[in-house]
């Protein structure tokens, strides 16, 4: 990118990412803590999500050649992408501060190379090592201090929110073996989150958490219709930053998000973090860029 008008533009869509994707955290415990279930605001994002995606991916003219690995692949989507890690965040969202949840994302790239390496996808190195010794020490400053959170019971959903890291580690290796470069990701995307959409329909009936949601809609019933947006805005933009800046530039919203939940968390919902949790978010921001991948790398890491 040696055009500076063309890089500020990257970086402009690379801040705008970020920050969608970071304020999903607010928006999370927004929707938790007025009442609205983990169940329902999975299922309800996921509808948004679904009809978002595929509204823009048919208008994009995106073209779906189905095949078996696309069969697993938005298997994999739906249920580890979406589903699962979806269910432990919005569960845990009203316990713990949304900048705290944001941080767990930065374990992503720690979490997605180590499985890259066991299976054999990418080599281990020294610089990786070091990427992952800060990694651990950033989490163990948040989960071991006494004074690093509020309440010392958080402490179990904090250790949930970041082993659900491992979640989206799965997706990445699943786009990274069978999405490569089809010319149809968004839509391939979109039909993950229908899977997502079919699978939350049985648990929210027999939890008896299944509403619909009608007109004028209130605080909760707003916070799932913008995380259904807001994952299909980032996702696209994410999509957009690999295609033309690289998978190397646009691993950066790894940052950006943690950065811009914690903006969020203080802005809106006035969140004060110890100084326990600052350091660690300067320590696990710094492991990623020791894991970051290689400009030659054909990972393209979509959480």
């Amino acid at each position: 990118m040696t055009n500076p008008a063309l890089r500020i533009h990257y970086i402009l869509w690379l801040i705008v990412v970020g920050a969608i994707w970071g304020f999903s955290f607010t928006l999370s415990v927004i929707a938790t803590s007025t009442g609205a279930h983990p169940f329902a605001v999975t299922f309800w994002q996921a509808v948004v999500a679904t009809a978002s995606l595929l509204g823009i991916g048919w208008l994009t003219g995106e073209r779906l050649i189905w095949t078996r690995q696309l069969s697993y692949l938005v298997c994999v989507v739906g249920i580890v992408g979406v589903s699962i890690p979806n269910i432990v965040y919005y569960t845990a969202a009203p316990l713990v501060s949304a900048g705290v949840l944001s941080l767990s994302t930065a374990v992503i790239p720690v979490t997605t190379l180590l499985l890259s390496v066991m299976l054999g996808m990418d080599r281990f190195s020294f610089s990786k090592l070091i990427g992952l010794v800060l990694g651990i020490i950033g989490v163990m400053m948040i989960v071991i201090p006494n004074g690093s959170l509020e309440d010392r019971s958080d402490v179990f959903w904090v250790l949930v929110a970041l082993l659900s890291s491992t979640c989206y580690a799965v997706e990445n290796i699943a786009f990274s073996i069978w999405l490569k470069d089809n010319p149809a990701p968004i839509t391939v995307t979109g039909v993950g989150f229908g899977v997502a959409m079919v699978v939350m329909i049985i648990p929210n009936i027999l939890s008896g958490q299944f509403t619909f949601l009608t007109p004028p809609f209130d605080r909760a019933e707003w916070a799932m219709i913008g995380l259904g947006v807001g994952s299909s805005g980032a996702f696209i933009g994410y999509v957009y930053l690999i295609r033309r800046a690289g998978s190397v530039f646009a691993s950066l919203t790894s940052f950006l998000i943690v950065i811009a939940g914690v903006i969020w968390g203080m802005l809106i919902l006035r969140e004060t973090y110890s100084i326990w949790v600052w350091g660690a978010m300067v320590l696990i921001l710094w492991s990623v860029t020791w894991v970051q991948p290689m400009p030659n790398s054909k990972r393209h890491p979509v959480d």
